[in-house]
């Protein structure tokens, strides 16, 4: 272990409860792999991650956890310390909250921005969609919203002006990437594609996987429920899709699987109509071992949708939207079926999980998406790629004026603002 890294994240990642969790171990893992020294901090509070880390940290010799303070110096005390040569921002109000201390006490360090997906693209998408009842059709705002005035554009300003305050940005799908660089003008040298990464054979044991299309029945929803995407989907599924499935299908039944529940979400579960709501899985094998179709009904979104991939790792075909469809496919097959209206995803549903031969197709599709554009070989070569492009950007900074006028210009804020807050803390506890 020669070089150190330390990876700042928004929440302690749980691999089990978000994509974004399972995307933070990929990068841990290939940043160990690589010779590096990692230190995984957050100021979060969720335990069950912070659990998942410290068990990487007894398993991995190189890996530590660190609990931070938000607003508060020994942060700028512990990173002067490590004298870091990699630091890694989860999220841009990571970097907003962190990013002027970093450069104040690790000036030096390579400074790269995992954005997991674009907030700014997902949030502004999200407002479009309250404008769409949920029985009305199109379902989604499919693409970027068109008209710039439909931005969010307080949330879109700060994650452009992250975005250029460091030397890469990894983003998690070509599409973003293309948004970026088409419609905002970054220079694409900032930019860099790193997704997932799946193991050939998969966490599920073959027995699992390989089920075949009789020895399945009923359908699947997966989801985070904290995370809006999800919570919407689960409402519009449950309020005018499943209904017309269970017309078609009087017998079906849903199975619906998601960490930090919500009331509304457990007091759902109808074993009458088939809506069945179990709350947080302790494997996927247990979501995916004996259903037949695995749903994604997102209405909005961004980035990658690990639902889908997980999904297909464990051999089952996938209904989504376009949303769902952005980001998970390379332009040629899917695995399952894409409908972006109430109708046609109620229809897809049923015909998917009826016809054996549509099924063991569209499985197929699953598998090589995923061994296209997920395999362990493909993210580690990006990876790689993305360090050495994010090293050899910091031989422009002092050239680069839109970063320096960025940083110039708005870290000066975050600065004062956050010393301000210290103050204002040490006066109330002295």
């Amino acid at each position: 272990m020669g070089r150190k890294c330390v990876l700042i994240s928004y929440v302690w990642p749980e691999p089990q409860s978000s994509a974004a969790g399972l995307r933070h171990r990929n990068l841990i893992e290939a940043l160990f792999r690589s010779g590096y020294e990692v230190a995984i901090a957050s100021a979060a509070q969720n335990e069950l991650g912070r659990q998942s880390c410290e068990q990487w940290a007894r398993e991995w010799n190189g890996v530590s956890v660190k609990a931070l303070q938000l607003n508060h110096s020994s942060f700028d005390e512990w990173i002067s310390e490590k004298k870091p040569d990699l630091v890694m921002f989860d999220r841009f109000v990571v970097e907003e909250q962190f990013g002027w201390r970093v450069r104040g006490s690790a000036p030096e360090a390579t400074c790269i921005l995992d954005t997991s997906d674009l907030h700014f693209l997902r949030v502004s998408r999200e407002k479009h969609s309250r404008l769409i009842p949920r029985d009305g059709n199109p379902l989604v705002g499919v693409g970027p919203v068109a008209d710039a005035m439909e931005w969010d554009v307080d949330l879109a300003c700060r994650e452009l002006a992250s975005i250029h305050r460091v030397d890469l940005t990894w983003l998690v799908s070509d599409f973003e990437r293309e948004l970026l660089t088409r419609q905002f003008g970054v220079d694409p040298r900032r930019l860099a594609v790193s997704r997932f990464a799946y193991p050939e054979q998969g966490r599920a044991p073959a027995g699992v996987a390989a089920r075949d299309f009789g020895g399945r029945l009923g359908f699947c929803l997966l989801g985070n429920f904290r995370h809006a995407p999800n919570l919407d989907a689960f409402r519009w599924m449950r309020s005018v899709v499943w209904p017309k499935i269970r017309a078609e299908l009087p017998a079906a039944e849903l199975h619906i699987y998601g960490a930090y529940p919500t009331k509304e979400v457990m007091e759902a579960h109808s074993p009458r109509t088939g809506f069945l709501v179990h709350g947080r899985a302790e494997s996927l094998d247990e979501v995916f071992a004996l259903r037949r179709v695995s749903l994604a009904p997102l209405r909005f979104g961004a980035g990658i949708k690990g639902k889908i991939s997980d999904s297909w790792w464990h051999g089952l075909p996938v209904v989504s939207t376009s949303i769902g469809l952005e980001g998970m496919s390379d332009g040629g097959s899917w695995g399952g079926r894409i409908a972006d209206s109430v109708e046609a995803f109620a229809r897809a549903c049923v015909e998917l999980h009826e016809s054996e031969a549509e099924w063991i197709k569209a499985r197929e599709h699953g598998r090589r998406v995923l061994r296209e554009m997920f395999s362990t070989d493909r993210f580690e070569r990006d990876f790689k790629a993305g360090l050495i492009q994010a090293r050899e950007n910091q031989g422009w900074r002092e050239s680069d004026w839109i970063r320096r006028m960025m940083v110039h210009s708005t870290l000066d804020s975050y600065r004062y603002f956050g010393r301000w807050i210290q103050l204002k803390q040490s006066r109330a506890n002295p």
